[in-house]
């Protein structure tokens, strides 16, 4: 009997080789993306909450870090044109299953900061990837056995700026609109003594939407909240780092509404930024729910075990190429 002895060397290459595909994520697509709408509609100066279905194909593997959703809008020439990137607020890590669906929201917004982008028809797509290591999952959905690294989920229609959306004015400490590199949010404003928000014109109840960046050595000015005077005093407690704060805008808030954001200390001077202001109507924030993924999953025949993830505030994001920015 011949001995094996010399096949050793290529037997251990073979199981190096599959190790190493298997850990960068060869082994076929991770998850089926799954989105409950076809197309979604956008306007300038608003956004739209977008649920999205991941279901787990294969357990997943360990990763160093909780994975980015990558979330970009693209024109009609290929290019991205804003970056929506988040991490999933509620990750099982290793214990999530195969057959487990993940729910995830992703919230589209057009700042009222940002120059309106031209109306037309736009692809949004998604991928996912972990930021520690920079390793991408493949996504996967019927007829694509393989996967692909990124996937359409949806057609957005950008509309032209509207005549009758409420007008959304700056009073006090603001500094001017500054433009950034790149990302989802494209311009920014900072402030530093009190500021606030007007909102004029209010002819429905809505939402109004702020991402907010406090740097981590100011303190706030007195520990005094946000404030609001929306149909209703509210205040809003604010942290620091960065951070979404929504605030409704009630029926007795109609024509005319004020947000007052308080002062800042800083060593350095450096005030607090406003990487993206927004509003939606009340009844049309939400783009869809995804209940109908998990039936479709059922009738498969896979065992779909949904695990809902809350929408959380955003985080600063790890860097992927094209994608640099704050996250609006």
């Amino acid at each position: 009997m011949r001995s094996l002895k010399p096949y050793f060397p290529a037997f251990a290459a073979l199981l190096m080789a599959y190790g190493i595909f298997s850990s960068r994520g060869y082994r076929g697509p991770l998850a089926e993306v799954r989105s409950p709408v076809a197309r979604i509609t956008l306007e300038p100066g608003r956004h739209v909450d977008l649920d999205l279905d991941l279901l787990l194909l294969r357990p997943m593997p360990r990763v160093g870090a909780c994975p980015t959703v990558s979330m970009h809008l693209h024109n009609a020439e290929g290019h991205g044109v804003r970056f929506y990137d988040h991490r999933i607020a509620t990750w099982l890590g290793s214990r999530a299953e195969s057959g487990t669906c993940i729910r995830d929201r992703t919230t589209l917004v057009l700042s009222h900061l940002d120059e309106p982008l031209p109306p037309g028809d736009y692809v949004l797509t998604a991928g996912l990837w972990e930021p520690r290591s920079g390793r991408t999952f493949r996504l996967g959905r019927g007829g694509l056995p393989k996967g692909e690294k990124r996937l359409p989920v949806a057609e957005v229609t950008v509309l032209g700026p509207r005549v009758d959306g409420p007008e959304l004015i700056f009073d006090g400490g603001w500094s001017t609109v500054r433009p950034l590199d790149s990302g989802a949010a494209r311009s920014a404003r900072q402030w530093l003594e009190s500021a606030s928000i007007r909102v004029d014109g209010l002819d429905a109840p809505a939402e109004l939407r702020l991402v907010l960046d406090i740097p981590r050595d100011s303190t706030i000015r007195g520990d005094e909240p946000l404030r609001a005077d929306c149909g209703g005093a509210l205040e809003i407690p604010l942290t620091l780092g960065l951070q979404e704060v929504r605030v409704p805008l009630q029926s007795s808030a109609l024509g005319g509404c004020r947000l007052t954001l308080p002062a800042l200390d800083s060593p350095r001077g450096v005030g607090g930024w406003l990487y993206a202001l927004s509003w939606a109507p009340e009844s049309q924030s939400e783009a869809s729910t995804s209940a109908g993924s998990t039936r479709e999953a059922r009738r498969a025949g896979r065992a779909a075990t949904t695990v809902a993830v809350a929408s959380t505030s955003p985080r600063p994001r790890a860097k992927e190429p094209g994608s640099e920015g704050p996250t609006p």
